[in-house]
C-alpha cells in the first residue's frame, strides 16, 4: 500500500495506540492478506522518500521490516502486527461512530 504525500513528511508511529497514518491501516483492512508493506511516498523537488513498514526490509527503499512484539516470538511478526493493527483500527472506528474523536 503506497499513499502519496507532497510537502513535509511526518514520521509514522506504527506501534502506538494512536497511529499517525490510520488511513493506511484502513486500506490494510480493506485489501486483506495479500498486503506485505504500507508506506507513505513523499515527493518534493529534492527527493522521493518512502516512510513505512514492511514484512521484510528488502521490499521498499529505506523501509524497515516490522518489529516483532516484545515477548511474543510466536508466528510471523507481520501477521501478529497485522492482527494488532486491525484491532486498533476497529477501536478507532467504533470510537468515531460513538462520537469520540480526540484530535
Amino acid at each position: 500500500i503506497l499513499d502519496y504525500k507532497s510537502g513535509r513528511r511526518t514520521t509514522a508511529d506504527w506501534y502506538g495506540e494512536r497511529p499517525s497514518h490510520p488511513q493506511l491501516l484502513a486500506y490494510l483492512a480493506a485489501l486483506g492478506e495479500d498486503v506485505v508493506a504500507m508506506a507513505t511516498v513523499n515527493v518534493t523537488a529534492r527527493e522521493v522518500r518512502f516512510d513505512g513498514i514492511a514484512s521484510s526490509g528488502q521490499l521498499l527503499p529505506k523501509v524497515r521490516g516490522v518489529e516483532p512484539p516484545v515477548g511474543d516470538g510466536s508466528g510471523d511478526p507481520w501477521q501478529v502486527r497485522r492482527r494488532e493493527w486491525m484491532a486498533r483500527v476497529e477501536r478507532l472506528a467504533e470510537s468515531f461512530l460513538a462520537g469520540r474523536a480526540v484530535v
